[in-house]
């Protein structure tokens, strides 16, 4: 596999820029969060052409994609201060059953029109990687790098006997942005983005001149109903490409999905946080913090407010005797505050 000078030195940029910043932080603890989502998966575009003389198709259109299809991913992240690992598998695998309208030749195969096909489009992946926070606390402004592995898997079966498969695995460098901002107490909005783009064989790790993309990104909002759980809604686009000269000839293929989903996040919740410090507090906790009590300086007026139970909160306008040779420091009590 070919080096990939571009995408280690954006790497190598971001982790020394991060070890820089995390000299000042403290040491901090370690937690572990297991992610789980579930949803539906609609294929807007799906275009492909094998072989030079092959025909370009859309399954959408063409091959009974144009229907809903259940969806998944998994994922488990360790948090250390302001870095966190992590580890993702998204199962991927659209089946469908369409008779064809027109002639479908894929490389030296070619499918009757008024046949049935079955077609299947596999593109499970696992993904790994490292992000940092430029933003701690209960709010999150995160940059990283991560390697995905393609499984690629596409298969045209006729029902006349025909059959081809294309197969391919191999990795995929991503550059990663994480967004999140508390929108009331314990709720929050955030967006999550991988991707990358390989204009040539040297970025994209193939051996071939092949252009290839990818973009998984989501809009998401949710809330923290314990300081251990997070449960969101998420709508994620998924898609990318890649065309080009390889040793199996020429190929092209271009994919968007959207999904939505419903997840949930075991472990310590970020929102209502006050630092990197991990300590999980609501604003409710964090009011329940101050003085029940505040004086003011000695003055001529003083306003302060009584907070005892029992007493109705309102000021009270006081008047302080001024300083004198016998009086200093002196304060006069009025009847609410005598009582209190």
């Amino acid at each position: 596999m070919k080096e990939l000078p571009l995408f280690l030195t954006l790497a190598i940029a971001l982790a020394s820029s991060a070890a820089q910043a995390e000299a000042t932080d403290p040491p901090q603890p370690v937690e572990a969060r297991i992610t789980a989502e579930e949803g539906f998966l609609a294929v807007f575009h799906n275009r492909f052409q094998f072989g030079a003389g092959g025909t370009e198709s859309n399954l959408v259109t063409e091959g009974g994609e144009d229907i809903l299809f259940p969806t998944r991913r998994y994922a488990a992240a360790l948090d250390a201060g302001r870095h966190r690992l992590h580890l993702l598998y998204q199962p991927v695998d659209l089946r469908t059953r369409e008779t064809l309208r027109r002639d479908l030749i894929i490389d030296d195969t070619t499918f009757a029109a008024g046949s049935s096909v079955a077609f299947r489009y596999g593109f499970s992946f696992w993904r790994g990687g490292w992000s940092y926070d430029l933003d701690p606390g209960d709010r999150e402004l995160a940059v990283g790098a991560g390697m995905q592995i393609r499984n690629a898997a596409i298969e045209f079966r006729g029902s006349d006997g025909g059959f081809v498969s294309k197969r391919n695995v191999g990795p995929v460098p991503l550059l990663s942005l994480r967004v999140r901002r508390p929108i009331a107490e314990r709720w929050f909005i955030g967006v999550e983005a991988d991707g990358f783009y390989a204009p040539v064989k040297y970025l994209n790790g193939g051996d071939t001149d092949v252009e290839g993309s990818i973009l998984d990104a989501n809009l998401r909002a949710g809330f923290s109903p314990r300081a251990w759980m997070e449960l969101n809604v998420a709508a994620r686009y998924l898609g990318g490409g890649a065309s080009g000269t390889s040793d199996d000839g020429f190929s092209a293929n271009d994919l968007h999905t959207g999904a939505l989903t419903l997840g949930a996040i075991i472990g310590p919740s970020r929102t209502g946080r006050t630092s990197v410090s991990g300590r999980w507090r609501s604003r409710r906790d964090r009011s329940r913090s101050r003085p029940s009590r505040s004086y003011a300086a000695p003055c001529v007026f003083t306003r302060f407010s009584i907070h005892s139970p029992g007493f109705k909160r309102g000021p009270i306008v006081q008047l302080d005797r001024t300083s004198d040779y016998e009086s200093e420091g002196q304060r006069f009590e009025s009847s609410w505050a005598h009582q209190a």
